[in-house]
């Protein structure tokens, strides 16, 4: 049973990671090595995505979030930021959306009482 449950977690990771990035981006810029860490903070330690590289370069090779420039970050380094851009966050928008329904027709579902 524990396998079942894994695969769905990580079938939900994989489904949801780009809209978690996009998210990340449309807050501030950032560069990639931040996101694991803010996902696991933002979430309370409830989340955590390794694979959140393969989501950045799809959101980079669709337009979804771009170049910012390399700049100094808080841990004193030069990195290479990005962020979002206007079809990104009309992306998210829809996403977000479409999430909010889909988990408001789990819930029903889950919530609903068998008849006895």
């Amino acid at each position: 049973m524990a396998e079942m449950a894994g695969s769905i977690e990580e079938n939900l990771k994989k489904a949801l990671s780009e809209m978690l990035v996009l998210k990340l981006f449309a807050d501030e810029d950032r560069y990639i090595g931040e996101l694991h860490t803010l996902l696991e903070k933002q979430s309370g330690g409830r989340l955590s995505i390794t694979s959140l590289y393969a989501a950045v370069y799809r959101l980079l090779g669709n337009g979804y979030i771009e170049s910012a420039g390399s700049r100094v970050s808080a841990d004193g380094r030069r990195r290479q930021f990005y962020s979002i851009t206007e079809n990104g966050r009309q992306r998210f928008a829809a996403q977000k959306d479409t999430y909010e329904e889909f988990i408001k027709g789990v819930n029903s579902v889950l919530r609903k009482k068998p008849k006895a």
